[in-house]
């Protein structure tokens, strides 16, 4: 709850479905500076941003750093069907329509990057870029988290054995598409601010 480290930057707002999120806002200093979305992992909550939070803050920067659905400030539902991705993505571009901002640059980190994923497929144009932290981006028509199935198996194993190397470089492709013709290799200069 990052509203333990920042109190005076802490709100609370019951959106159209009648659910509660806590979130930590700041607004950017200038109209040049960008805002970051910044979705935390398991099993964590915003509290986990804090350094970025403070750091992103004196760079004159905003950001919306939420409680996710079901930690810290934020409703922890019963029913199990209220953590579908595609529900948790409206509640998010509804505390960004509520905030007043159009755009973001979309970060997640681990359990955060499934949400985050979903939120660049479904709400495309309301993001700058995506970061992903722990996680890759998680493509639509697979289940989310499915792939630690596969690294259980021996064909997972065996790739692993087959294809390890020191020497590999990752590269960023555009929404984590890995057919993408261009792959980001250099900070992407065309974001206000960055």
């Amino acid at each position: 709850m990052a509203s333990t480290a920042f109190p005076t930057l802490a709100k609370k707002v019951q959106l159209s479905d009648g659910t509660t999120y806590g979130y930590v806002a700041v607004p950017p200093s200038t109209p040049d500076h960008v805002s970051f979305l910044l979705l935390h992992g398991y099993p964590f909550s915003s509290y986990d941003w804090r350094h970025q939070i403070a750091g992103l803050q004196e760079a004159g920067y905003g950001l919306i750093a939420p409680d996710l659905l079901g930690y810290g400030d934020t409703d922890k539902p019963r029913d199990l069907k209220a953590y579908r991705n595609k529900t948790m993505s409206t509640h998010i571009v509804e505390i960004l329509d509520r905030e007043g901002i159009d755009k973001v640059v979309l970060v997640g980190h681990d359990w955060g990057v499934g949400l985050a994923s979903r939120l660049a497929t479904y709400h495309r144009s309301r993001f700058y870029g995506l970061v992903t932290i722990a996680v890759a981006y998680i493509e639509p028509g697979y289940e989310t988290f499915g792939y630690w199935k596969w690294h259980n198996t021996d064909e997972a194993a065996q790739d692993c054995n087959n294809h390890s190397s020191p020497s590999s470089t990752p590269t960023t492709h555009p929404f984590g598409n890995p057919t993408s013709p261009q792959p980001i290799k250099q900070p992407n200069s065309s974001v206000p601010g960055v």
